[in-house]
């Protein structure tokens, strides 16, 4: 019988092992955190606005990442690079949910 080990790291542990290249993950993770604490927060435009800037830093991660994939292959930047394709990849579902968000607020005005 196998068992499975479940490892969680605090924001904090995370942004420690991605050094200089932490700046844009912690500040995705504050926009994150208030969507969680706050949904009622982003709709509109305003949801809109927070899609295309989160959309933005999943730019910069997303080439960040693939910088990494050219770098020498040390077990430190392998874990930055994995740590941000996750991130890249998770931003897709926070952009789609606040674009929808937006797309349903312009429709209930009869902007759309």
């Amino acid at each position: 019988m196998m068992t499975e080990t479940h490892i969680y790291l605090s924001v904090e542990q995370i942004a420690d092992v991605l050094e200089e290249d932490s700046e844009g993950f912690l500040e995705v993770m504050k926009i994150v955190d208030d969507i969680i604490e706050n949904p009622e927060n982003y709709s509109g435009i305003k949801a809109l606005m927070l899609a295309n800037k989160l959309a933005a830093y999943r730019t910069k991660i997303g080439v960040k990442a693939n910088y990494l994939k050219s770098q020498e292959r040390s077990l430190r930047n392998r874990q930055k690079k994995d740590i941000l394709l996750s991130l890249e990849h998770n931003l897709v579902e926070n952009i789609n949910c606040l674009k929808l968000a937006a797309r349903i607020e312009a429709g209930a005005a009869g902007l759309m």
